[in-house]
Formats: C-alpha cells, sequence, structure tokens
C-alpha cells in the first residue's frame, strides 16, 4: 500500500509520559490481550513485520468496531508506523482514506514517553470530523492505556 499523503493542517499529535519500562508500553501496543483493555475493547492482531496486515476487532458499546490497515515501518520496542481505515469513518476504502499513524517510544530517566501523530485526513468536509473525531479517541485511548501500563 502506497503512504498516504499528509494534510499538513490536520495531524493529531499526542506525547504522554509513562511510568512503565519501555518493554511493558511495547507490549501493551502490540498484545491482542492488552489493548482489549484499554483501546474501545479492540484486539490487535499483526504479524509485526513491514507490509503485513494490523487489525483491532472488538465491540464497543454493543457495536461491533474494525479498524484496518498495514504495516509501514516497525522497530521493535520502539516504533509502530501504520496505515489506518475504519468503516465507521462513513468514506470509501481506497487508499487515500486511510490514515497514517506514527507510535513512536523513547526512554528518558524512569519514563516511557510514547508519542503518537495521527495524519491525512483529507481534503473533503469530512475531514475536520475526522480529525476531532480522532483527537479525542486518541485521549481515551493514551489514558487507558497509561492507567494499564502504571498498574
Amino acid at each position: 500500500m502506497k503512504i498516504p499523503e499528509a494534510n499538513q493542517g490536520l495531524v493529531v499529535n499526542k506525547t504522554i509520559h509513562l511510568k512503565a519500562d519501555s518493554q511493558k508500553v511495547w507490549n501493551a501496543l502490540t498484545k491482542p490481550e492488552l489493548t482489549k483493555k484499554y483501546f474501545f475493547g479492540c484486539e490487535i492482531h499483526s504479524e509485526l513485520h513491514v507490509g503485513s496486515t494490523i487489525t483491532w476487532t472488538g465491540t464497543y458499546h454493543g457495536k461491533p468496531v474494525e479498524v484496518k490497515g498495514e504495516i509501514i515501518r516497525i522497530e521493535p520496542g520502539k516504533l509502530l508506523m501504520y496505515t489506518a481505515y475504519s468503516k465507521e469513518s462513513g468514506l470509501e476504502d481506497i487508499p487515500s482514506n486511510y490514515t497514517k499513524v506514527t507510535e513512536r517510544i523513547s526512554d528518558e530517566d524512569d519514563e516511557t514517553i510514547l508519542t503518537v501523530t495521527d495524519e491525512n485526513f483529507g481534503n473533503t468536509e469530512s475531514s475536520v470530523q475526522r480529525y476531532k473525531k480522532s483527537e479525542k479517541g486518541w485521549d481515551v485511548v493514551l489514558k487507558g492505556l497509561k492507567e494499564l501500563v502504571e498498574r
């Protein structure tokens, strides 16, 4: 899959400091039994290598959820970059409607810093709505992730 071009005006950037080691954070991002606890009830499924599919499936508030994409770049324990698409966007399932997500892990003193960037929301009337929904969604996900890894 071709890497989508980013709309520079609509980029979600989130950074969170976690009182957990980086391996615990990586596991929380990549293990189905852990993502289910904070990622809208969804389990991640992927072979975790460049070019492999990546999906999150589950049920949230009684509704089925599926987010799918493809891994663009991966550095185990440090970086996961992938495309992402959900039918909930209301957009056609074509490459230009996939966002590009980068999850970057770094260590600083006794903390792990996770930076998430979500971009390529497009240039349509629904772009701002998709961006705002994603921004709120990442706030929920990161709050749940923090609670999980800091236990």
